[in-house]
């Protein structure tokens, strides 16, 4: 049976950014790292120029720095230079209840801006290109890890193509519906959230300028992101799974009349742009995050209503705690998959993670309200936070993920090998 001291399960963003970070205090400890994928990393690296992006928070993008990741992506990504939040029905005028200056004002930050949209295939090929380059991080991919065995020093594992494998720290990475979870035995609380998100890039007339618009309607949020180039947007189009479905079987020229009715005149006239995808949202939150010989990470840990564009963000503030966390027991001599060094992890992650998931689904459930009462109170609410400057301002170093104590990773601190 062969060892290996950390073993990362899933070969996402979130999962390839956990390999990548603990990469540098793998090598100075002398620790064995493996990263396994279900998918070939090279599919990564494939253009499909579908629109489907990320909403990178000015922290996420400091950690990507630090993980020399940053440096291929900057000239892909889109600053956000403004946040314009509207409530009005579909086709009727929509004047912003928010208009934020996205920048990130502080010490942090520097005046940045406060996110960043990278298409998700820019991402994903810098993520891969990257693992690759890391001599330090062994990849299995395909591969799947399965059958597992937790024993008091290792947990047994399975990996295809490389048989029985014994790990120290098992670090769960795949995905919202984890099989490794649930083999794990950790409880979740799911809940179904009555929508569908039809997520799609489309071109249109104006210059985006950098200008993000998020749509409240009864349905769900429509949300516009800009991308590179300024004349094209990626959108997360919400609906009711049954208007949604509607939808997705429309002709080419219906379904742009109904894109239409909904986008509104801010860019000028859209049209769609490549494939349109549509997948129902749900939440979900694991009750552990952390037990002996394993930790999970990104949506394997908490899956959130895309409504605030956190999702990748909050897996990437996970990665850079449990980076700081192994990083501090290898530096120690600590045993990394002990009880109490990953309850560390799970100890300054869950509350806000916790936080963020219930946070965003009062908030659709808010917005998606077409309760007449209620649409005044939240607008007039809206309306006071946007006429007091400092509290615009705490929302947006908020979002940036830049207020509090930050891990090394979050400042754009490499760790030393």
């Amino acid at each position: 049976m062969r060892d290996v001291d950390i073993l990362v399960a899933g070969g996402g963003p979130v999962g390839m950014a956990a390999a990548l970070a603990l990469a540098a205090p793998a090598r100075r400890a002398g620790a064995r790292l493996m990263l396994v994928n279900a998918g070939a990393l090279e599919e990564s690296s494939e253009a499909t120029g579908d629109g489907r992006a990320y909403n990178l928070s000015a922290s996420s993008m400091r950690m990507l720095r630090a993980l020399g990741v940053w440096e291929e992506l900057d000239k892909l990504a889109q600053p956000v230079s403004r946040i314009i939040v509207t409530d009005a029905p579909d086709g009727k005028p929509r004047p912003s209840l928010l208009d934020f200056d996205n920048r990130d004002t502080t010490d942090a930050g520097g005046g940045n801006p406060a996110s960043y949209i990278v298409e998700a295939e820019h991402l994903n090929a810098a993520l891969a290109r990257a693992v690759r380059g890391t001599k330090q991080i062994e990849t299995r991919a395909p591969s799947a890890v399965k059958h597992i065995e937790r024993q008091n020093a290792f947990i047994n594992a399975d990996v295809a193509a490389d048989g029985k494998l014994r790990t120290r720290l098992l670090i769960v990475a795949d995905g919202r519906a984890s099989p490794l979870r649930k083999a794990l035995g950790v409880k979740t609380l799911t809940w179904p959230h009555d929508q569908s998100a039809i997520v799609m890039a489309v071109k249109h007339e104006k210059n985006h300028e950098g200008r993000a618009f998020e749509h409240f309607r009864k349905p769900g949020p429509f949300a516009v992101l800009p991308l590179r180039g300024g004349y094209r947007s990626s959108l997360v189009w919400n609906e009711s799974p049954h208007e949604a479905a509607r939808i997705m079987g429309l002709g080419k020229e219906e379904f742009s009349n109904e894109l239409a009715r909904r986008f509104g005149d801010e860019l000028g006239a859209a049209v769609p742009e490549g494939k349109a995808f549509c997948y129902p949202l749900s939440s979900v939150l694991a009750h552990e995050y952390a037990g002996s010989r394993f930790t999970l990470v990104g949506d394997a840990a908490h899956g959130i209503h895309p409504i605030a564009g956190q999702g990748v963000n909050l897996g990437y503030r996970g990665v850079a705690v449990l980076a700081q966390v192994i990083d501090n027991a290898l530096r120690l001599g600590l045993d990394i998959g002990a009880l109490d060094v990953v309850e560390n992890y799970q100890r300054r992650r869950r509350f806000e993670a916790l936080a963020m998931v219930a946070g965003c689904a009062v908030l659709n459930g808010l917005f998606a309200s077409d309760n007449r009462a209620l649409r005044l109170v939240r607008d007039a609410g809206l309306g006071l936070v946007d006429a007091v400057p400092p509290a615009k301002r705490l929302c947006v170093n908020e979002a940036a993920g830049s207020l509090g104590e930050l891990p090394r990773l979050l400042r754009g601190k490499a760790f030393s090998e």
